[in-house]
């Protein structure tokens, strides 16, 4: 009875090691990230730390892009992140404001000055925003 126990011990622990798995943190800004977010597609990952959004490859783990935000404001929290549906852009929603930018060049597209967390619409042509309870939508 105890070699059998001892048998299911040991495969036990087995299986326990080969199902180990190892944590990649990737350099970028992965120290002070404020928020992160994925592509609907899962093939983006984006992070967001103070000024500075860095695009990954989620699939190849490595930086694509990194975008240095163009505020001024020198405490900048950094609430929401959303990929546009063809993952060309990305908005972020700030304590500064929303901040729609062009992954691939880094160029602001448009800003909204608003405060509270943001969402993009479907079709990429509307940002909405809560404020005081109403919720706005900025074309």
């Amino acid at each position: 009875m105890a070699r059998i126990l001892f048998i299911l011990m040991t495969i036990c622990v087995i299986q326990v090691q080969a199902q180990q798995t190892t944590l990649v943190v990737p350099q970028g800004n992965a120290a002070n990230i404020d928020q992160m977010t994925t592509s609907a597609d899962g093939s983006l990952i984006a992070t967001a730390a103070y000024k500075s959004i860095v695009i990954w490859d989620a699939l190849l783990e490595k930086q694509l892009y990194s975008i240095e935000m163009k505020i001024s404001n020198r405490e900048n929290e950094n609430i929401s992140l959303q990929f546009s549906s063809d993952n060309k852009n990305i908005l972020i929603g700030t304590k500064n404001g929303a901040f729609y930018y062009n992954i691939e060049t880094g160029d602001l597209i448009c800003e909204v000055s608003v405060y509270y967390p943001v969402a993009l619409s479907p079709d990429n042509q509307q940002i909405a925003t809560i404020e005081n309870n109403n919720v706005n939508i900025y074309n």
